[in-house]
């Protein structure tokens, strides 16, 4: 898993097209996960 954290001005997640999360001004986080991550 590898995650990063980044502050922001704006934000927008959209999917097809369509808005489905905004942020103002914080913070900002990415994560990604594969099927091969475990438990440490």
């Amino acid at each position: 898993m590898i995650a990063l954290l980044q502050r922001v001005r704006q934000a927008r997640v959209l999917v097809a097209d369509e808005l489905v999360g905004e942020i103002a001004a914080g913070l900002m986080v990415l994560i990604c996960v594969e099927r091969a991550d475990r438990e440490v």
